[in-house]
């Protein structure tokens, strides 16, 4: 760990939207960003304070901290170092920097940091590497740490201290794009300024991952995001796997020099909630997808491509066809793929420029809910023994239920996922097999096992052994699941005949809303929303509780002692049955600022899945981002809610992402009928690549199909806008006719 720099008075660059303070090091400790020099205008601060990670700090990856491996031959090992000492300048418009490298004495390392004349608010970062040995050199490792001001942790359970953590902390995004790369820093409640960071000329980003040790400190904390021009000692060195499209490095010969470039740059308010069109304005490559990252096979996804005129358009694979056209304000192309997978598109600009874009065609989804809803019946059903008839997370690699599930409480809870969308499917594809192991799921399994109706309990934990009774009944999250699994399958019961009546099983949910008001704690009565099943069944208690609790707290977005984006459904729920606008515009406002704009299949209009919910999932080893979060489709739907009111104007970029979320789960389901609980591309998480297990995100694929619509939307702008189907116009006795395909796996609802 490098000593800290106490006792030195910071070198400082002020510019007309950012101001940076600089190290002796060369690292900025303080980068303060104003939209304005009106009034009323305030500096907010975006560079964490030092955080402790074991035998490190967050003082090692500052903004400004370089981390340089390099060797002389193929044969030798990679020598890493960063900038612990430096020379620092300060100029009348600029500040330069000659950095000191201990183990790399070969290389000459200089910085010049200033304003862009062309852009101005705009703070450039030129490095120059230059080999001054007598023989070759090779760069593998040329990375850009940014220790940003996004730790959740200590502030007080009350609305000042959320109102403090939402205008004070940062959530951070980022794509890896080649030249459209980008890190974004936005305030957590989404008010201007934030901060941009993006790669300059000449220079592209292909890799990133966290700190390692900044993966294990808090739940409140996602990390130190390491962004990287080479990576291959990177890789090396750690033992990792090639990130998609691989990793490079670059030969210096003698005396040979190269510079890269880095820039800082303003999101202002007129950027709105789009990262991409603060990308633009900066004349970087960025892509705008039209219905999101996710579409079926054989069905045509429109990408519109702004900050550059492209030149041409490579689809890297070989069933994928293309149409595009463009000009010297954008482009844009349409793109579709024969066979299911992920689909890189490549954008080279006239500059020379290459960016892209991660792409994933599925099935056709209607052929995905049978296969799910088949794999279910096939491999998480306990055919006998313990638990016989329940439906158990499995791990989809070893095709069979987890026995040992029920010893955590979201064992009960990725059950109940699964057995959700089981039935969601039924309802919509019955299947007579499925729906008499659904039944028996009730009877056998549920009220034998976890749920006591003459006690209206509901347990959250049981020992793996024979005849063993379920305890702990004091998990809300387990109550109100186990609700929003009867009140759906009350709605099988009106379609097919069940060991029930649909009046017994709403009598079930009911006797359960009673016990979560008797029994459950109350830290957890708002941590997951009913998804409509209280609407559907109505309690007086449990709507005066919901009243109060908005009256109570204006800022209700905790869960445990973090915050979390799964209370949103529930606030959203009581803000529109109260008529509180301004709880509505929080909810919205929160939801568009969490969710990603990056054009990534694991990311795009997803926000990651909680961090921890009261306690760690079990198969979640470290804090390593992980998408969709399973409350991903509900929360797109509340962001479409909006809908249900006439409008003047038709908010493109909320739509966008709304319906981008409702296609991320499909990712997680295999052609045969698997699925996983997430994805995290953060190589340095223990948990990185697809989880191997069920989990929960059965809810996500349940509440696609329970709400599933294909939207066509005028706009006066554009005419008609679609999601989840395609429009075709043509004539009809001498009159515009549209015929409307839906493609949404179900095809019953059109708005």
């Amino acid at each position: 760990m490098d000593d800290f720099d106490f006792g030195f008075e910071p070198t400082e660059l002020s510019t007309s939207a950012i101001s940076l303070n600089f190290l002796p090091s060369g690292r900025i400790n303080s980068l303060w960003l104003n939209e304005s020099n009106g009034p009323f205008s305030s500096d907010v601060q975006f560079v964490t304070g030092p955080v402790v990670m074991a035998d490190e700090t967050t003082d090692d990856y500052l903004p400004g901290t370089i981390l340089l491996g390099a060797r002389t031959s193929p044969d030798d090992p990679w020598m890493v170092s960063r900038n612990s000492s430096a020379t620092v300048r300060s100029g009348e418009n600029n500040v330069e920097i000659d950095y000191e490298f201990s183990l790399l004495s070969e290389l000459e390392v200089t910085g010049n940091f200033y304003e862009s004349e062309e852009q101005p608010g705009v703070v450039i970062w030129d490095i120059v590497i230059k080999n001054k040995s007598r023989k070759s050199i090779e760069i593998g490792e040329l990375g850009f740490p940014f220790a940003l001001l996004n730790t959740l942790d200590g502030f007080p359970l009350n609305d000042e201290g959320m109102n403090s953590l939402l205008t004070e902390r940062m959530v951070l995004q980022h794509h890896i794009g080649g030249a459209g790369s980008y890190l974004a820093a936005r305030r957590m409640c989404g008010d201007s300024p934030g901060l941009l960071i993006y790669p300059g000329i000449n220079t592209s980003w292909e890799f990133s991952h966290s700190a390692p040790m900044s993966l294990r400190v808090s739940p409140g904390w996602a990390g130190v995001p390491i962004m990287y021009v080479h990576s291959r000692a990177t890789a090396d060195r750690e033992g990792w796997a090639d990130w998609f499209y691989g990793h490079s490095s670059l030969v210096l010969e003698p005396k040979e020099e190269h510079r890269y470039q880095l820039c800082f740059a303003p999101i202002l308010g007129r950027h709105g909630f789009e990262v991409p069109l603060a990308l633009a304005e900066y004349k970087i490559p960025t892509f705008r997808l039209s219905q999101g990252a996710v579409t079926p096979i054989n069905t045509q996804n429109y990408i519109e491509i702004a900050g550059t005129r492209p030149a041409q358009f490579v689809p890297e694979a070989e069933d994928a066809e293309i149409e595009s056209e463009s000009d010297e304000h954008g482009g844009i192309f349409a793109v579709s793929r024969r066979q299911p997978g992920p689909l890189r598109v490549l954008v080279e600009d006239m500059d020379g420029r290459e960016s892209w874009c991660h792409l994933f065609f599925v099935r056709p989804l209607a052929e995905l809910i049978e296969a799910r809803a088949q794999w279910i019946f096939d491999n998480q059903i306990v055919r006998d023994g313990i638990f016989e008839h329940g439906i158990l997370p499995a791990d989809n690699k070893e095709n069979a239920p987890d026995l040992e599930c029920f010893q955590n409480p979201w064992g009960i809870i990725g059950s109940l996922a699964d057995a959700t969308f089981l039935v969601e499917k039924n309802i919509v594809y019955l299947d007579p097999e499925q729906a008499q192991a659904i039944d028996r799921y009730v009877e056998a399994f549920l009220l034998k096992v976890f749920h006591k109706p003459l006690q209206n309990t509901f347990a959250s934990v049981c020992p793996p052994a024979a005849g063993a009774i379920g305890y702990d009944a004091s998990r809300a999250q387990s109550y109100i699941h186990a609700i929003r699994f009867y009140e759906a399958v009350s709605r099988l019961a009106r379609h097919t005949k069940l060991s029930r009546t649909e009046t017994d099983y709403a009598e079930l949910a009911e006797g359960l809303i009673q016990g979560l008001l008797k029994f459950a704690d109350r830290e957890g009565l708002y941590s997951t929303a009913l998804f409509g099943a209280s609407d559907l069944i109505g309690n007086p208690g449990w709507d005066k509780l919901r009243e109060k609790y908005l009256e109570q707290y204006r800022l209700p977005f905790w869960v445990g002692r973090h915050f979390s984006l799964t209370t949103l459904d529930e606030v959203a729920a009581i803000a529109d049955q109260t008529h509180a606008i301004s709880a509505t515009g929080s909810v919205e406002q929160l939801l568009l600022t969490h969710r990603s704009t990056a054009p990534n299949w694991w990311s795009y209009g997803s926000e990651p899945r909680p961090l921890v919910d009261y306690e760690l999932h079990p198969q979640l080893i470290d804090f390593g981002a992980m998408y969709p979060s399973y409350t991903v489709t509900s929360l797109s739907h509340t962001l479409l809610s909006w809908l249900n009111r006439d409008y003047t104007r038709l908010d493109e970029p909320s739509l966008r992402l709304a319906f981008g979320g409702l296609m991320a789960p499909w990712t997680m389901v295999r052609e045969d009928g698997a699925a996983s609980m997430g994805f995290c591309p953060d190589m340095a998480s223990s948990q990185r690549g697809l989880s191997a297990r069920t989990g929960d995100i059965g809810f996500a694929l349940a509440e696609f199909i329970r709400r599933a619509t294909v939207w066509v939307l005028p706009s006066a702008e554009r005419g008609f806008i679609t999601f989840g189907g395609t429009v075709e116009a043509y004539p009809r006795d001498g009159k515009p006719c549209l015929r409307i395909v839906p493609w949404d796996g179900v095809g019953r609802r059109i708005v």
